[in-house]
């Protein structure tokens, strides 16, 4: 998949130009960009240089921002009134979750304290995720059940879904309905508690976050580790010791201590 891009209107310090695109091939992104362009003038050299592409539930449009991280690579440092020209990179893609997203393409700058955006492209077209529809056989492979709950039916589809399950039920004959004790209730209610227990121990990480090279869903889910220190966490990277997150803004002693049974480097 290709898309187009909405351009900014005003030249940044260090500025993505050209038409820039992406294509995602299964679990990989192609990220294109014409040129890559550092139009300062102060005879230096920019800092640490990465490419970054979110998906954002708006347009972004400057500042502060929450989304979801999708690809990213750091790209180097290039010299005042210089360029980078036919850049291609191809990069481990993580996509989003369900929903409607705006893919946003940045150019990051180390400052020696955090990457900063210096530039970024909002593309178009809109990246959107649909929920898949859980569907379950019953063991006699009779009967399909299918949760249509996270999924809204036009009025036609709704009776359709009506009248198939009004099919499998007459399908079932009298007598092995009236054979089943009610008792039998109970065993299935219990069944289903311990799969909502594992599925809230699968929340939390079960070993150790490397600060480092973690991505911003597996800092989120760290206990104790709020959404908007996370992202503090992994927009200030890198790190040489846990007790440089003491410099971020909302790390204390304390919180650290609790955190360091989740966190590596």
């Amino acid at each position: 998949m290709i898309a187009s891009t909405l351009m900014q209107q005003s030249t940044p310090d260090i500025s993505l130009n050209g038409s820039a695109s992406y294509r995602i091939e299964e679990q990989q992104v192609i990220i294109t960009i014409p040129t890559l362009s550092n139009n300062r003038d102060n005879l230096s050299i920019s800092g640490t240089l990465a490419v970054e592409l979110w998906a954002l539930p708006y347009a972004y449009q400057g500042g502060d921002f929450s989304g979801t991280a999708l690809a990213a690579t750091e790209i180097g440092e290039v010299l005042d009134q210089h360029f980078l020209t036919t850049c291609e990179y191809c990069l481990n893609f993580t996509a989003p979750p369900p929903g409607s997203w705006t893919l946003c393409l940045m150019l990051r700058e180390w400052n020696g304290e955090s990457f900063v955006t210096c530039d970024y492209i909002n593309f178009d077209l809109p990246y959107v995720v649909e929920n898949k529809t859980p569907v379950s056989r019953s063991e006699d492979g009779k009967i399909i059940d299918v949760d249509f709950t996270s999924r809204k039916l036009a009025p036609a589809q709704a009776e359709n879904t009506k009248v198939e399950v009004a099919v499998e039920v007459k399908a079932e004959s009298p007598a092995k309905v009236e054979a089943k004790p009610k008792t039998k209730v109970a065993p299935k209610a219990k069944a289903v508690k311990p799969k909502a227990k594992s599925a809230t121990k699968a929340a939390v990480p079960e070993k150790s976050v490397s600060i480092n090279d973690a991505s911003l869903q597996e800092l989120e889910q760290v206990k104790g580790l709020s959404k908007k220190l996370a992202a503090t966490i992994y927009n200030s990277r890198p790190y040489k010791k846990l007790e440089d997150l003491l410099a971020l803004k909302g790390m204390g002693p304390k919180l650290l201590k609790q955190l360091q049974k989740y966190l590596s480097l």
